[in-house]
């Protein structure tokens, strides 16, 4: 049995004809140089099945979803992410993988400019079956702030299945009731939405 393997794709890269990088280039892990300090435009998360997903590094949204035997499950356009109803702004930064036998994984975070005490992290993660997001919230601010998140899916494909944290759900869009978020980098609010 083997283990799956993450591909990435990058906006700005050279072929690797050596082992130095030119000026200004770092190697990447898809065999390019990429400009030093660019972060991945996408990274594609691989099952050990065959399925693939492409997550956009801006908006830690799963842009492209394909099972085992290669058909499109699910395409999206914009952000998964929003906010008291409106969607998240700002651009994401990978923060982590974590590659296993059964699930691929990208975590990314975002301290929306219009929040910028606010840190939104995402863990996108790709099963055999399934696609899941964990979302948390943390409220770094000098005072509780009101927070309604949502998660929205593409309405074509699969849909929402499981939610924990967020109180609704209509296979499209889950909804957490609005609530004030605790002070503090250690109180975190966590919201779960599985997509089949």
């Amino acid at each position: 049995m083997t283990s799956g393997r993450m591909m990435v794709k990058s906006s700005s890269s050279l072929s690797m004809s050596g082992t130095k990088a030119p000026p200004g280039m770092k190697p990447g892990p898809d065999g390019k140089f990429k400009t030093a300090g660019e972060h991945l435009k996408e990274y594609i998360l691989e099952n050990e099945n065959g399925s693939r997903a492409i997550v956009d590094t801006e908006t830690a949204t799963c842009i492209s979803w394909k099972d085992a035997s290669g058909r499109e499950l699910m395409k999206k356009d914009g952000t998964a992410h929003y906010i008291n109803g409106k969607p998240l702004q700002g651009h994401f930064i990978p923060e982590e993988r974590a590659k296993k036998l059964t699930f691929d994984r990208m975590i990314f975070k975002c301290n929306p400019p219009d929040m910028p005490e606010l840190e939104y992290r995402v863990d996108v993660t790709m099963r055999a079956d399934t696609l899941e997001y964990d979302v948390i919230l943390i409220n770094t601010a000098g005072s509780v702030k009101k927070l309604e998140p949502w998660l929205k899916v593409s309405a074509a494909g699969p849909k929402i299945a499981e939610i924990k944290g967020y109180a609704t759900q209509d296979g499209v869009t889950a909804k957490a009731r609005s609530y004030d978020a605790p002070v503090g980098k250690f109180k975190e609010t966590a919201f779960y939405a599985l997509i089949k």
